[in-house]
């Protein structure tokens, strides 16, 4: 209903690889899943049309941008004031990461020596917002 009143009858929902090419053109992009940073964005804000509007969640963050595109091909946007977390973009070998066998290695072996550190250990998955940092400044940080 929201959207016939907006005069948008007729949604196209577009299921693709958007790590390596999005088929056609459109003025409105709502990925449902977390986009890679940086040149991974590519192939995704190729397909938005000039004065087009993207709403998206940046892979491994829990940043949600939206951002518009210039006519000159700039896209330009800003981090919300709210947090999502989707599921990533995936695809070939690149999936599952590739340091999985080595976190299991270290789970469970032992050390020559152990002790306890003077500060705590933060678990970055669970620690969304400075997950979210290390992934913008250090893209794939694991």
């Amino acid at each position: 209903m929201r959207l016939a009143a907006m005069g948008l009858l007729h949604p196209t929902f577009v299921t693709a690889d958007a790590t390596t090419r999005v088929p056609g053109a459109y003025e409105r992009i709502v990925s449902t899943v977390g986009l890679p940073a940086g040149p991974g964005l590519r192939p995704v804000l190729a397909a938005l049309v000039p004065g087009g509007r993207i709403a998206t969640t940046i892979g491994r963050t829990s940043l949600i941008v939206t951002g518009w595109k210039h006519n000159d091909g700039d896209v330009v946007g800003v981090v919300e004031r709210d947090t999502a977390g989707f599921m990533l973009t995936r695809s070939g070998d690149d999936y599952p990461p590739a340091l999985t066998g080595l976190f299991a290695l270290a789970r469970t072996s032992e050390g020559e020596t152990t002790g306890i550190g003077r500060y705590p250990v933060v678990d970055v998955a669970e620690a969304w917002e400075l997950r979210s940092m290390l992934e913008v400044t250090t893209p794939g940080v694991e």
